[in-house]
């Protein structure tokens, strides 16, 4: 069953009735989409040519009565701020700078347009701010520039209103305010009548201008209500109907009310509860494709504009949604602009001003330094890579992430081939506001060139969007003189590029029509498709920032939220009346794994809306999750890869990771794929080990004998902290210790002061090794000889045993062996055990030390050969020992006959026919640095 839409109701009545005023009269709408559709209709249910009446949208009409033009916010802060100051150096008060008056600049600027539109009393308003702040003057909240912003405010406003009036371009709220207070006496038209079409809640300015046409008898109103929520005191989409125009129309309107929306109608409502925004996407384009699958001839379902609406109340999913259009539909009209903010060039230049906001002198050099992290980012853009070889940014990216580089000196950086705006936009000490600018505009004016030379229309469009509002901006700071910093200039690009829209260009009377929530206005379809029905977004939250508390709003009419949650639920109501079909969509997670709240809309239309004839009903939605089909991938073992592997020389570390995942070893040490170097501005465990590592050698040097006064004495120094300062500065940045780097510091120097407080239960002992390099050989059963090699941490003498000791920051894993038969079997199979790789490598070591000891030990006996780990996090060591107390510590005479057959054992694995393939503990993946080849990356 269709319905007739309401403008085309509209337009048939003002044909029919008022056909012979209509050239003299004047027709007043919600917005110019409405004014599209009601002529069109209009065109439609004429035989003859007729003189199209004037027809303004509300703010045109208050704009016409004004006599002035709208003009843009920034150049209305500078009007502000310039009011402001003269007001301020007329009482001869100190003016905060540009720079901080800014915000408080924006939130002025909407207070003023809102106190207009509701044609505010402003000197009794401000009066009772200024007593409201007397009253309030002890309050610790309560700061200086503020009671004397406040003491000041009219003052301001006068001003800035004058301004405003002298040239002829201000805001929408001082458009209304005039035009409702200076209406003339005669009727606005004369021969005519005003028709006030598709209105709802009126402004107290836009219900003066209402009155003063309905007192010269001129109005004709006709509106878009139905009892569903006129005749319900609960129901919040009749609130302004119920106040005002029942207040003064009364039973003139009685005959405009229609029923549709009750359950004698019949229409399909379906509520698809998805996942996430990308599935409700899907899920949309799903939909409408079963729709143009259905139909013989697709493409003739978007040629009327009235046929189906895709409402949009979150804009940042447009291009989404247009992917999701169906191919058959050739002609889709967008009415809503899509924000810049949510484009690549808005994002790279806010990375532009993050990376010059990074910039600091280095305490030390006096040298300034740069973000290596924000760096990167700019140079592996892809707009950056239009204007800079790739060869020069790869070199600097490696360079950072291989040496991780958190702060590096922009002296040291090769600027060759960079655009000049860019090096200087880098290099330059310090910017000026004006500098700013230039700069960032000479940026993007070469980006945008590189582009419209490759003709990527689209992007082009968006970085000239940008340019065009830079150019703005410095205009405007040309033609004002304002002195700016670079902090008030990027506060200002930040806040415009947020602001801007890039706007489309179509057919409004051709096509499915994508639109946002409020451009809806008096508008019908015959299916509708809205998106993002949660709580939060529809209605809208949150209240703007003001500098009116909400008590005083109250008292003086001002708009509250629930206001505008009214204003939402009427428009939600309105598109239902008509629609055949509507389809509504929700998401149950926000991102983050947080969940999201369906909107109550939603919620009032299960409860109040089930009946025989209207099917509502909710449908949750999951796409089901499908697991990659990778093929597993698989590598024999061909004789030109046995080679290679025979004639290899092994870490523990390889042999560790080819029993942990033999496809893991394939990449590394076969193929030898460097893995991704990410740049950690915050220390790792990585970072954390090395720095370990250089500050135990730097304390322990090679030949030195330790007592426990010796380590009392360092522990009474400040000489532990300079070496983990140092150590801190090699391994990690040049930057000055500060925020997380301090918090390391402390940590280690805690960890290591607890370490070497150990340390005196083992004294004396000398250091006979540290950082020591060995390197040897496995000759297997079949005569085959192997290669082996390691690095051990330390290697100490306490009386006659000698040590070997590695380092651990992480979890140390356990040491002790079984005492009965088992050890021989643990021992065989030590490189197959996951959680024992840290007995392995001591053991690997023991195994290396004893075919090739240190030359201060010549005559080295396995008897006398230890293993511990010095545990940072535990602060203790752990030695390699039996389970049971009696045996005690064990020497690798003990372990080395069964230990020697598990590594050959796994070197004849190794050199085996089985091929290179996946792990079968998932676990183990997680780590892995190329899970993303073997296609088990989201695992």
């Amino acid at each position: 069953m269709s319905y007739e839409k309401f403008l085309k109701k509209v337009a048939h009545e003002l044909i029919s009735t008022y056909k012979e005023v209509l050239p003299s009269s004047l027709i007043v709408v919600p917005n110019k989409r409405a004014r599209t559709f009601l002529f069109e209709y209009m065109r439609e249910s004429i035989q003859i040519p007729l003189v199209a009446p004037r027809c303004f949208s509300s703010e045109e009409l208050a704009k016409n009565l004004a006599g002035m033009e709208k003009e843009e916010n920034l150049p209305l802060l500078f009007e502000l701020y310039e009011a402001y100051e003269s007001t301020y150096r007329k009482k001869q008060l100190a003016p905060l700078a540009f720079e901080d008056f800014y915000f408080l600049g924006r939130t002025l600027l909407a207070d003023f347009n809102e106190i207009d539109r509701y044609l505010v009393d402003v000197s009794q308003l401000f009066s009772h701010l200024c007593k409201l702040e007397a009253y309030e003057k002890g309050a610790p909240t309560i700061a200086p520039a503020f009671s004397r912003l406040w003491e000041n405010l009219a003052e301001i406003y006068q001003t800035f209103q004058d301004r405003c009036k002298k040239n002829k371009r201000g805001y929408p709220g001082l458009f209304y305010r005039l035009a409702a207070e200076t209406l003339p006496p005669n009727p606005l038209v004369r021969d005519g009548l005003v028709f006030w079409v598709g209105f709802h809640a009126l402004s107290p300015a836009e219900e003066k201008i209402f009155l003063k046409t309905r007192q010269d008898g001129q109005a004709k109103v006709f509106l878009d209500i139905d009892t569903y929520f006129t005749d319900n005191p609960l129901q919040e989409a009749g609130h302004f109907y119920r106040n005002f125009w029942e207040k003064h129309l009364g039973l003139e309107l009685e005959s405009q009310k229609e029923n549709l929306l009750s359950h004698h109608s019949l229409r399909e409502i379906k509520i698809f509860a998805t996942t996430n925004e990308t599935s409700m996407v899907k899920l949309l384009g799903e939909e409408l494709h079963k729709k143009t699958s259905q139909e013989e001839n697709p493409s003739t379902l978007s040629q009327k504009p009235d046929t189906l609406a895709i409402i949009l109340p979150r804009e940042e999913l447009l291009f989404s949604v247009l992917n999701a259009i169906p191919p058959e539909i050739k002609s889709v009209n967008v009415t809503m602009g899509f924000p810049l903010r949510a484009s690549q060039i808005a994002s790279w230049i806010e990375n532009l001003l993050s990376l010059r906001e990074s910039i600091i002198i280095d305490e030390t050099t006096k040298i300034p330094t740069i973000s290596g992290k924000i760096l990167s980012e700019i140079l592996d853009h892809q707009y950056t890579r239009l204007l800079v070889s790739n060869e020069i940014i790869n070199t600097i990216i490696k360079t950072i992430r291989e040496k991780n580089l958190a702060r590096l000196f922009i002296q040291s950086l090769p600027f060759e081939n960079f655009p000049s705006s860019l090096v200087t936009w880098i290099t330059a000490p310090s910017l000026t506001g004006k500098e700013t600018i230039l700069t960032l505009f000479a940026i993007v004016k070469n980006l945008l060139d590189a582009y419209r030379k490759k003709h990527l229309a689209l992007d082009s469009e968006f970085i000239y969007t940008a340019l065009q509002s830079l150019e703005n901006i410095r205009q405007l700071i040309e033609e004002k003189k304002f002195q700016l910093s670079f902090e008030a200039t990027s506060r200002i690009i930040r806040d415009v590029l947020q602001e801007a829209i890039i706007a489309f260009s179509g057919e409004p009377l051709e096509g499915w029509q994508i639109m946002g929530f409020l451009e809806t206005q008096a508008l019908d379809f015959d299916e509708v498709y809205i998106l993002s029905m949660n709580e939060g977004i529809l209605p809208a939250s949150g209240a703007r920032i003001s500098f009116l508390p909400p008590d005083i709003k109250k008292a003086y009419n001002l708009p509250l939220p629930h206001e505008s949650e009214n204003v939402y639920a009427y428009h939600f109501y309105r598109l239902l009346k008509r629609a055949r079909k509507v389809s509504l969509f929700y998401t149950r997670e926000a991102g983050e794994n947080q969940q999201q709240e369906k909107s109550r809309y939603i919620e009032q239309l299960l409860f109040e809306y089930l009946s025989p004839k209207n099917t509502c009903h909710e449908i949750a939605y999951a796409y089901p999750f499908v697991r990659p089909s990778w093929p597993k991938p698989s590598y024999a073992k061909t004789s030109s890869v046995l080679d290679k592997l025979r004639s290899m020389s092994y870490s523990p570390t390889s042999l560790i990771t080819y029993f942990k995942c033999s496809l893991w070893f394939y990449y590394k040490y076969l193929l030898e794929i460097p893995e991704a170097e990410n740049l950690e501005e915050d220390p790792d465990a990585k970072t954390k080990g090395n720095i370990i590592h250089e500050v135990m050698e730097n304390i322990f040097h090679k030949g030195k004998i330790f007592f426990p006064q010796d380590l009392a004495s360092l522990l009474q120094t400040n000489e532990i902290e300079s070496f983990i300062t140092q150590a801190i500065k090699n391994q990690f940045t040049e930057r000055p210790l500060k925020g997380k780097i301090t918090l390391l510091q402390h940590i280690i120097t805690q960890q290591t002061k607890k370490i070497l407080e150990k340390h005196t239960t083992i004294t004396p002992f000398q250091i006979l090794e540290t950082e020591y390099s060995l390197a040897s050989t496995c000759t297997l059963d079949d005569g085959t000889t192997i290669k082996l090699k390691g690095r051990i941490d330390r290697i100490d003498q306490r009386n006659n045993a000698i040590f070997i000791m590695d380092y651990k920051t992480g979890e140390a894993g356990s040491l002790s062996l079984p005492s009965n038969e088992q050890r021989e079997y643990v021992l065989s199979s030590l490189f197959q055990e996951k959680t024992r790789s840290q007995l392995f490598q001591l053991l690997f070591y023991g195994y290396l030390f004893t075919q090739n000891p240190a030359p201060l030990l010549p005559s080295l006996s396995p008897e006398n050969l230890f293993f511990s780990i010095c545990a940072f996090k535990q602060g203790d060591f752990k030695y390699v020992e039996s389970k049971s107390p009696s045996e005690g510590k064990l020497s690798y005479e003990k372990l080395r006959k069964p230990f020697e057959r598990g590594l050959k054992k796994a070197l004849q694995l190794i050199l085996s026919e089985a091929p290179f393939q996946q792990t079968q503990d998932i676990s183990t993946c997680e780590k892995c640095p190329f899970r993303h080849i073997c296609g088990r990356e989201k695992l």
